[in-house]
């Protein structure tokens, strides 16, 4: 737990937006009530801290939309781990790269429509 905490503080203590800090504590609140071990917190604090916050917000708020694959915020996401390349699922696209959810950003996106909609 203390390695949380001191995480969470690092973490706040170089963020560059007041929103990464909000959504940090959301997901920090998460961890607390159990939804979250600390390995998952601390991956999900690293994306927050070097992902770009408007991107983060469209990604959660687009819910599990495939149609989204292309789209540049899911492009931009790639680096944060939340969300990861695979390629065309049929043959005749099998060249072209699509971005999905990793599963990081499946949890993140499950965790943020079950708590933050309340």
């Amino acid at each position: 737990m203390r390695s949380v905490g001191e995480t969470a503080l690092l973490v706040i203590d170089k963020l560059s937006d007041l929103n990464k800090a909000e959504l940090l504590g959301f997901y920090f609140a998460c961890f607390l009530g159990g939804h979250l071990d600390q390995y998952q917190f601390k991956r999900i604090s690293a994306a927050i801290d070097s992902a770009f916050i408007d991107d983060i917000h469209t990604f959660l708020n687009s819910g599990r939309d495939e149609l989204l694959s292309k789209k540049q915020f899911m492009v931009s996401l790639f680096s944060s781990g939340i969300t990861a390349i695979t390629a065309g699922k049929k043959i005749s696209k099998s060249g072209e790269l699509y971005f999905e959810a990793s599963s990081m950003g499946h949890q993140m996106i499950e965790l943020w429509e079950q708590h933050k909609k309340r």
